[in-house]
């Protein structure tokens, strides 16, 4: 129904299109009624895409977006931390590198010149360096900045505060002593009564001046004592020689008689001598003793 409607309609078209392109009337000829479907047919093929292009173009294209991939995260910056410069002292000269920063502290080694050594720090005062020693109990040593040329810039380098500075230990120096050597030569007569005999030598720079010779005698209890501010040699119970002092190089034979003569044969028995001998009178000064053992015979 509604094609008839439609070929009607189309029809009508026609015909006043014909009539109003003339402009006077004409004559027309005849449609079969299968030209007419054809020609109906064409028009609305024609209508339906002229509409359809309309229709097109009036709807608005949806616009399709492509997915595309998250951007990628920041790449994080990284902080450089700055580097403190290792710095170094080259040796001038050999160089002691010590516990602390004076010469009072013991040496822990030494440094050859020319040796390049890393610097951990300055002491207080800029004249001493603390430099590596891995041989150190606190893994470095003190030198003195004196023979050492600085790589860098000295106000970098950290202050350490080194260990209090030892008080000066003074040596007592003790006093020269007289140095002499001694050895028994014999027994002489003194009285009535027998005494000992001894080369004593005089081997150092100070003057011998006074002796005391303790022998003690094998089976008696207390020692025969001589003591003398002079060196006396007796012989055949007389004084033979005297001495007041005995100087460098020179050598007395000293006999221990009046006092401290045996009042008994010592022969062949054992005896011990304790001779101390002084650089001033009455046994006083820096002495020295030497002990000696020996058989009378």
């Amino acid at each position: 129904m509604k094609t008839h409607k439609l070929i009607l309609i189309v029809s009508c078209v026609l015909a006043l299109g014909i009539t109003s392109c003339q402009g006077l009337p004409t004559k027309v000829a005849p449609v079969s009624e299968d030209e007419l479907k054809t020609l109906v047919a064409g028009t609305l093929t024609a209508v339906a895409y002229s509409v359809g292009q309309t229709q097109t173009a009036a709807v608005t294209p949806t616009e399709t977006s492509t997915p595309t991939e998250p951007p990628p995260p920041p790449t994080a910056t990284s902080t450089i931390t700055p580097t403190t410069a290792i710095l170094t002292v080259t040796l001038t000269g050999s160089t002691n590198c010590r516990r602390g920063a004076s010469t009072y502290f013991p040496n822990i080694k030494t440094f050859a010149a020319g040796s390049v050594i890393e610097v951990l720090a300055i002491n207080p005062a800029g004249d001493y360096f603390f430099v590596k020693a891995p041989e150190a109990e606190a893994g470095g040593c003190w030198i003195w900045g004196e023979f050492a040329s600085l790589s860098g810039d000295v106000k970098t380098l950290p202050v350490f505060t080194p260990v209090p500075t030892p008080l000066p230990t003074f040596t007592k120096t003790p006093p020269p002593t007289p140095q002499f050597t001694v050895k028994y030569v014999g027994l002489t007569q003194c009285g009535a009564n027998w005494a000992a005999n001894f080369s004593i030598t005089n081997t150092g720079t100070m003057s011998l001046q006074s002796i005391r010779i303790r022998n003690y005698l094998e089976g008696v209890a207390d020692p025969f004592v001589h003591q003398s501010n002079s060196f006396t040699q007796w012989s055949a119970g007389v004084k033979y020689a005297v001495l007041a002092e005995v100087v460098k190089g020179t050598t007395m034979i000293v006999s221990t008689c009046q006092p401290g003569e045996f009042t008994s044969d010592p022969t062949w028995k054992t005896v011990k001598s304790e001779i101390y001998i002084c650089p001033q009178d009455d046994l006083k000064g820096a002495c020295t003793t030497t002990n000696l053992e020996f058989i009378p015979h």
